[in-house]
């Protein structure tokens, strides 16, 4: 978890990762006899600044409209990522402000070996989330971090940032003052490329193949759902297409297809 809060910390930072310490400095007699360095944080490679802002601005989004708005109305001021691992065997989340990043872990020891669950409706969101605010309010009311509005991307990351406005419902852009923002990353040639179902390499030499498999489950997929509008009782439209959505491509969304109420995540996640 200190490990984690630290790269959350680094989310935060547009990428400047910090170390985490337990003593800032120690003082005998009136003088100070050791103090933590206070050096320049450094930089994690792996990604640049406004990679690290799209990511900030996501787990905001988390607060804001996912599995954490149960704070939602502190989005303007935190970002952060529920988590809830398999049996619910841990529930945590991770926040972070521009100052203060806070780690929540839920769980039993089992240093004997046991893999005990929290219940089988325990997450993330129910278990860790709710220890989370009262420290946070307690460190605003405290005066140890002042309630700021999350910082908006540096110089370096706007410079390859165009925001646009994306419908809630169906998560293509929408008009001005509609749905809400997100922040897209310009190409090299300062234009911003549509790269929604672009998610293998554009050298590939299967490139225009799964392309084609694409388009053709997409297809496959639109029917389905056709006849299921079609059929306004039952679930006859299940067993009707269970061998499409059985295939090799699909059997990972075959639970959700099946309650009509997620149908947009099927077409949305079926690329």
């Amino acid at each position: 978890m200190i490990d984690l809060a630290a790269f959350y910390a680094a989310v935060a930072n547009e990428g400047a990762l910090p170390h985490p310490h337990a003593i800032d400095s120690i003082e005998a007699d009136g003088h100070t006899v050791f103090q933590y360095p206070n050096s320049p944080l450094p930089f994690i490679s792996a990604a640049d600044r406004t990679s690290f802002y799209q990511l900030k601005t996501m787990l905001q989004g988390v607060v804001a409209r996912g599995t954490a708005r149960a704070i939602g109305e502190l989005s303007p001021y935190v970002g952060g990522k529920t988590g809830t691992s398999e049996d619910a065997i841990d529930g945590w989340f991770i926040g972070f402000t521009n100052d203060v990043t806070i780690a929540v872990w839920v769980g039993y020891d089992n240093g004997d070996g046991k893999r005990r669950s929290l219940g089988t409706t325990a997450t993330g969101a129910r278990v860790a989330l709710p220890i989370l605010e009262p420290i946070l309010q307690a460190i605003w009311a405290g005066g140890i971090a002042p309630k700021a509005l999350l910082n908006g991307p540096s110089p370096e990351a706007k410079h390859y940032l165009v925001d646009l406005s994306i419908d809630y419902n169906s998560g293509y852009r929408s008009g001005k003052n509609r749905g809400f923002v997100e922040h897209f990353r310009l190409g090299p040639d300062s234009k911003m490329h549509d790269t929604q179902n672009q998610i293998i390499a554009r050298n590939s030499l299967d490139n225009h193949e799964v392309k084609v498999k694409r388009r053709q489950r997409n297809h496959e997929n639109h029917q389905a759902f056709a006849r299921a509008d079609a059929q306004a009782n039952g679930w006859g439209w299940w067993n009707q297409d269970r061998s499409f959505f059985q295939d090799q491509y699909n059997s990972n969304y075959s639970q959700q297809v099946r309650h009509r109420d997620t149908g947009n995540f099927w077409r949305e996640r079926s690329y």
